[in-house]
């Protein structure tokens, strides 16, 4: 969700689950240098029946003037077990790190 800080409107809003498909981003949330885009690492869950299916990773890309109805421009497979979104990618000495170069990504 994008708050304009102005008037407290919602002015970005991106829907990420739909129809039986959960998708959830926990820490994960970046915007690049320009601000023309926003990132994500979603983690999606198909509710089957009897189960629930986990779905392999995925990194999105939305505009970040989409407004209220927002859907991802790209998406990419990510590396399971990234959660966490940085831009500059810099970390804690210790921390493994995965970067993904936009440049190269389009």
């Amino acid at each position: 969700i994008g708050i304009d800080i102005r008037s407290c409107e919602r002015g970005f809003y991106a829907a990420q689950s739909e129809e039986g498909i959960t998708r959830r981003s926990i820490a994960s949330l970046a915007v690049s240098p320009d601000g023309a885009e926003v990132y994500t690492v979603r983690n999606p869950t198909r509710k089957l029946p009897d189960r629930y299916e986990v779905m392999e990773p995925e990194f999105a890309v939305f505009a970040a003037d989409a407004g209220t109805d927002a859907r991802p421009v790209r998406t990419y497979p990510a590396p399971r077990r990234s959660t966490a979104a940085r831009w500059p990618s810099r970390h804690p000495p210790g921390w493994s790190c995965c970067s993904c170069s936009m440049a190269v990504a389009r």
